[in-house]
């Protein structure tokens, strides 16, 4: 276990006015209230293999049955056959074809970071790998691509995401086990950590 100053420097800035401050897990981070997201322009081909990495830390879980949305194929087609990951309350979970497909973390602290990796082979296995541990197996064949959406999605009857998330890295491969534990690995310490194409493969 590591102390919070061996993976962030807190980061100030002033908004509302007042200094607020903020730090995500290594640097600055992004937060989100539950109506705020980032849309993106990557497309995610479910034929092929990709890869999700990212530290969460989330603030609120909501009420039991409540679904909210982490990070998500961005599709308006229904029905929504997509990947999320996302809090089906109380459990961090996968989320495709509209309904959970596995949990993840069963009732995760609030306030605590995770780092997360989700990968898949693009022929129907995903793994879900949470700090570094043994992964998660679930299959299922994504039948959907779509662009990738951080904090909220589609899903008008879910809603959106009310925490931190850091370091999203996005790779068009399976990761390996050794692989998800470099990213787990880093601090603000590591020469890594903006490193775009970090295992030196264009992925």
């Amino acid at each position: 276990t590591f102390t919070p100053s061996e993976h962030f420097n807190t980061v100030l800035y002033t908004g509302n006015g007042s200094t607020q401050r903020i730090g995500g897990y290594i640097n600055r981070g992004a937060v989100f209230n539950g109506s705020s997201s980032i849309s993106t322009n990557l497309n995610l081909d479910t034929s092929a293999a990709f890869s999700w990495s990212c530290f969460i830390n989330i603030s609120d879980k909501r009420a039991n049955n409540f679904i909210s949305e982490i990070l998500t194929t961005t599709l308006t087609s229904s029905p929504f056959n997509g990947l999320t990951l996302g809090i089906d309350s109380p459990n961090l979970a996968l989320l495709a074809g509209g309904s959970n497909q596995g949990t993840i973390i069963s009732n995760p602290n609030t306030g605590q970071w995770y780092h997360i990796v989700i990968t898949y082979n693009g022929s129907g296995t995903i793994n879900c790998y949470v700090d570094n541990g043994t992964p998660v197996t679930i299959s299922y064949t994504l039948a959907q691509g779509g662009t990738l959406g951080i904090g909220d999605g589609p899903v008008t009857s879910w809603s959106g995401y009310i925490g931190k998330i850091d370091q999203v890295r996005i790779f068009n491969k399976a990761l390996s086990s050794s692989e998800v534990t470099t990213l787990y690995n880093e601090t603000h310490a590591s020469t890594t950590i903006s490193t775009t194409d970090i295992f030196n493969d264009n992925s």
